[in-house]
C-alpha cells in the first residue's frame, strides 16, 4: 500500500502517476544523508526538476521534498530506508511511537 503524499499532478516533474513506483516508503526531507558524489548529482537534478516546473508555474504538493521522493523511487536500488522513528513527529502519529523506537523527534511548529 501507499504511504505519504507523493505528487499526482502529471504535470510536475515530481509526478509519480505512472504506477510503475513501489510506494510502501515515503521519505521526509528532514533526516538523509549519502556518499558526497551522489548528493551532487542528486542535488542538482532536484534544481533542475524545481526550475522547470517553476518556469511553467508547478509547485509540487511538498515543494523540494516531493521532487526528492520521486528522484528515491527512481534510484530505489542505492537507497537505504531508517524506520520511522527517526522522523518521530512530536504530537499525533501514535501508529509511529506504538511501533518504532523513537530516535529522533520533529518539535511541533505553531504555524500560525
Amino acid at each position: 500500500g501507499r504511504v505519504g503524499t507523493f505528487e499526482l499532478d502529471t504535470r510536475s516533474t515530481a509526478n509519480i502517476f505512472d504506477g510503475k513506483y513501489d510506494l510502501r516508503h515515503y521519505r521526509q526531507g528532514c533526516f538523509w544523508g549519502g556518499k558526497s558524489s551522489w548528493i551532487v548529482s542528486m542535488v542538482q537534478k532536484l534544481e533542475s526538476n524545481v526550475d522547470k516546473d517553476s518556469e511553467n508555474d508547478i509547485t509540487a504538493v511538498w515543494h523540494d521534498e516531493s521532487h526528492m521522493n520521486k528522484y528515491f523511487l527512481e534510484n530505489n536500488q542505492f537507497v537505504f530506508t531508517l524506520h520511522p522513528g527517526f522522523a518521530t513527529p512530536q504530537e499525533g502519529y501514535e501508529h509511529i511511537k506504538e511501533n518504532f523506537e523513537t530516535m529522533m523527534v520533529h518539535l511541533h511548529k505553531d504555524l500560525s
